[in-house]
């Protein structure tokens, strides 16, 4: 049985790893309901303090109204893997996974397949909307798109030449990060995406998902690999200054971190 759990910081953080006592250098970190759940879930997004959306295996998503307390399914209509999402709202939302990207307008009721921007021999690993037209993603072929029109037709805007997944985040419509997974660059850009200009990273050593509040503060989580032996578990880094440096915030009893969020610098 593939144990996992989720933990609000006092946003939301998602985690995967050996059963056991939760326990963090800041007393701040809780351990938050688990969903009944047996699929595994790999992202997590919360529109504001009551409203998430979790997703992962077997198209699996579940809905939140009460900031993680109890949690409902809803139909994807898909079978794949997904392990992307993002809303701006409590009704408007996109999830993305392997060869699937879908869109919603009533909370995750209901979805609609949109075209897919690259081949779909590939998966989308990261997605941001600064609303309901601009948007951008990522997909393991290594390359970052964008979007005018609500996702229904892509550009290139960025790729790497190591390939691979990576996570981006944006705070606006002009201010986004990028971070290749396996990558030692950490990638931003102060125009949309027109330009992208990248600093040494060297932080975490397999990050898995990363979060910008704003143009200075974000945060990295981690995974320590697939071993629960290992006596280190994985890290949380934070940043002040727009990335150009980060400290371990807390190093947490479990081996992987899937997904991490704040709703604002003090709830996540």
């Amino acid at each position: 049985m593939i144990c996992r759990k989720v933990l609000i910081i006092s946003i939301f953080v998602l985690t995967t790893g050996c059963q056991g006592l939760l326990e963090s250098e800041s007393k701040s970190w809780q351990l938050a309901r688990e969903p009944e759940e047996d699929n595994i879930i790999r992202a997590i997004h919360f529109a504001d303090h009551n409203y998430g959306w979790a997703v992962g295996d077997s198209g699996t998503i579940i809905i939140t109204v009460d900031g993680g307390n109890t949690w409902k399914k809803s139909s994807s209509g898909t079978a794949g893997k997904l392990r992307a999402v993002y809303f701006i709202n409590r009704q408007k939302g996109w999830i993305a996974g392997h060869a699937t990207l879908l869109t919603t307008e009533d909370g995750g009721q209901s979805w609609r397949q949109l075209p897919m921007p690259m081949d779909t021999t590939h998966s989308i690993t990261s997605i941001y909307f600064a609303d309901e037209q601009m948007g951008w993603l990522v997909h393991t072929g290594g390359e970052v798109v964008s979007t005018q029109d609500g996702g229904e037709t892509w550009e290139s805007q960025l790729s790497w030449a190591s390939g691979g997944t990576g996570r981006l985040s944006f705070v606006n419509r002009t201010v986004g990060f990028v971070l290749p997974s396996m990558g030692t660059l950490l990638w931003s850009t102060q125009d949309g995406g027109s330009y992208w200009s990248s600093s040494p990273f060297q932080a975490a050593r397999w990050p898995t998902d990363m979060f910008f509040l704003n143009e200075q503060e974000g945060w990295i989580c981690e995974t320590q690999m697939l071993s629960c032996t290992l006596s280190e578990g994985a890290s949380v880094f934070h940043t002040y200054d727009g990335g150009a440096s980060w400290m371990r915030l807390a190093t947490l009893d479990v081996m992987h971190m899937s997904a991490i969020q704040f709703i604002d610098e003090n709830v996540g």
